[in-house]
């Protein structure tokens, strides 16, 4: 009988052990995921001033990725800060954990279901819209195009959070959790 009471406490406690033991590998594979999203945006902002052309990520939450590009310079010489095809892709599309929840995107230029010109004349801020790609464009000289705010979420523990900003008057590129 005191086997049986042990087995069952023992029991017990390894289904509560592998419920907390999957939410930290959950947690950890999605900060791990937002962070290298903060680095492909540092990454881009460094890749501007680097090469003194707009550069950028192109952020798709409906599919949970982004790449990084550089923007060509067309026979004007004037780069239209937006990925567009035949531009260098510096970055493939990378993906985000399966199990990680994109909850609220905004920027101060409007997503559209395409890329669309960034300038610096923005628009109002616009809430999340799972359709749509945002893209984050960097400046030569570092600064951003627009705000960004992306919220990213573990999917069955919502109260795990990590939020990546960018602020475009210096660039700032940040990761709170």
């Amino acid at each position: 009988m005191e086997l049986m009471v042990v087995l069952v406490i023992v029991g017990v406690l390894s289904v509560l052990a592998a419920g907390g033991w999957k939410r930290i590998q959950w947690r950890v594979q999605v900060l791990g995921a937002a962070d290298e999203f903060r680095n492909a945006l540092l990454l881009a902002r460094s890749d501007a001033t680097a090469r003194q052309r707009n550069s950028g990520i192109v952020f798709d939450p409906a599919n949970l990725r982004y790449l990084r590009f550089v923007d060509s310079l067309p026979s004007d010489g004037s780069s239209n800060g937006r990925y567009d095809s035949g531009e260098t892709v510096l970055q493939g599309w990378q993906p985000f954990p399966a199990h990680m929840v994109i909850d609220k995107v905004t920027s101060t230029v409007s997503s559209d279901p395409l890329p669309r010109p960034c300038n610096s004349t923005a628009t109002t801020p616009t809430t999340t819209s799972q359709t749509s790609l945002y893209s984050v464009v960097f400046r030569p000289d570092g600064r951003c195009w627009a705000d960004f705010y992306a919220k990213f979420e573990i999917s069955t523990f919502p109260n795990d959070t990590f939020v990546v900003t960018v602020l475009p008057p210096t660039g700032l590129v940040t990761l709170e959790h």
